[in-house]
């Protein structure tokens, strides 16, 4: 989601030493402060003039249909892995690093998980209805390209999440426990980051799942009443969320497995 992930990434991936914490407080400067009180209405730069941004409503009958091999299934191998918390203004990272994935569509691509973090309540919407949380995990591509990812994980309250209890408690967490592998069904857009941190910058490439997975009630309070507790009051009762953007003629594509899962059945 934030470029500097990228530099930071690179360098421990060729097993150098950096200093996280430093870096992010490096970025923390360079990123004007910003609140959710008007929806992002209020931001400037390309936030405003974007088209291409992020998040969307996902108008599930308005999408493009496809299937392999114009798009594969998402597979990954997650080891068991330590993910330190550190802070972005006002969104908690746990950072992540080596694992291998594979591809989103046609061309084979291999992507590094760089870090995950949650938002309280979801960002994108599905056909117009907001869920309770929203987890995205960072990816990125080592080739010249350096195209990063976000897989965005819808939540609804209902039983206790183990994988997001491990992330809460700075515990081992597997990430197999949280999703399958692979992900047969799922939507696939084009979009921007979610803040204007740096500038809503657009070319972020988003892949939703279709199935919505359950969170508690006080998993959601403690995600609230932590690092992202001023934030909230900041928002003035707004929520912490960007008010959903124009498609401005993307294409939202959903690969479509033979046996589904999802939101849609």
């Amino acid at each position: 989601m934030y470029s500097f992930l990228i530099f930071t990434s690179l360098l421990f991936l060729s097993q150098a030493q950096v200093n996280y914490q430093a870096a992010l407080t490096t970025m923390n400067q360079l990123i004007p402060p910003y609140s959710f009180a008007q929806g992002g209405r209020d931001w400037g730069g390309l936030c405003a003039t974007g088209r291409s941004q992020s998040p969307i409503d996902l108008l599930t009958a308005q999408t493009e249909s496809v299937s392999d091999p114009a798009f594969s299934a998402i597979s990954f191998d997650v080891p068991l892995q330590v993910m330190p918390v550190a802070y972005l203004q006002i969104f908690p990272l746990y950072i992540m690093n080596g694992t291998l994935w594979a591809v989103f569509n046609a061309e084979e691509v291999q992507l590094y998980l760089t870090e995950v973090h949650y938002h309280t309540p979801a960002v994108h919407l599905v056909n117009g209805v907001r869920y309770a949380a929203e987890l995205h995990a960072t990816l990125i591509s080592l080739d010249a390209t350096t195209e990063e990812y976000t897989l965005a994980v819808l939540f609804q309250e209902g039983q206790r999440n183990p994988f997001i209890d491990s992330l809460l408690n700075g515990e081992e967490a597997d990430f197999y426990s949280l999703l399958p592998s692979p992900i047969e069904d799922y939507f696939y857009y084009t979009g921007s980051y979610e803040v204007p941190g740096p500038d809503c910058r657009e070319n972020m490439l988003y892949a939703i799942p279709s199935q919505v997975l359950d969170i508690s009630a006080d998993q959601i309070a403690t995600m609230e009443s932590g690092v992202g507790a001023t934030a909230v009051a900041d928002a003035a009762g707004h929520g912490l969320y960007r008010e959903v953007q124009p498609l401005n003629g993307r294409t939202v594509y959903h690969r479509v497995p033979t046996v589904t899962n999802s939101f849609l059945s």
